[in-house]
């Protein structure tokens, strides 16, 4: 009968119906797995090394050279672009969606990308001048304090509303 080793997967001739090993690897079968299986992982490295590219950063301009799946994409309509870091990446996007790095209501320098505004402050400030212009500008109910009307409520703040529906 003709049986495969499966530690090697050579073709081995014998009688017996529960021999698993062939010769070479039935005298310690162990090691004789281990030496596979350490040529096996060598082999296969060999054959699926990463592939290295060149490509030209879309941000800076700089050459570099990365594997596929580890260099920073962004996609504008159609067009794929490669950035050599996040930052290049972000500063390639604020530029493409023309926004800039200041805040709108004081015009200071606005370091974080997304971010519109300098401070909490700012953005409140803002925030009142657009409602004057608008004339959604309403005096809350309980404090007293300007606020945006966004909707019918008579309170700047769910604080204000709780504290007022406490009182009573």
């Amino acid at each position: 009968m003709h049986k495969e080793c499966e530690i090697c997967g050579k073709i081995f001739e014998t009688m017996n119906v529960a021999r698993k090993y062939c010769d070479d690897c039935r005298r310690s079968p162990i090691t004789r797995k281990k030496e596979y299986d350490r040529a096996y992982k060598a082999s296969y490295a060999r054959m699926y090394q990463p592939v290295v590219l060149d490509f030209k950063c879309a941000g800076c301009g700089k050459e570099f050279r990365n594997t596929p799946k580890c260099v920073i994409r962004a996609t504008e309509g159609a067009h794929q672009y490669t950035f050599c870091s996040s930052a290049c990446r972000d500063a390639h996007l604020a530029a493409f969606y023309r926004r800039t790095n200041f805040c709108p209501h004081c015009g200071k320098f606005v370091s974080a990308w997304p971010e519109r505004f300098c401070s909490e402050a700012c953005k409140q400030a803002y925030d009142l001048d657009l409602a004057r212009q608008n004339g959604t500008l309403a005096i809350c109910a309980f404090c007293g304090n300007e606020y945006h009307k966004r909707n019918r409520s008579r309170y700047c703040s769910k604080e204000c509303r709780d504290q007022a529906a406490s009182r009573g």
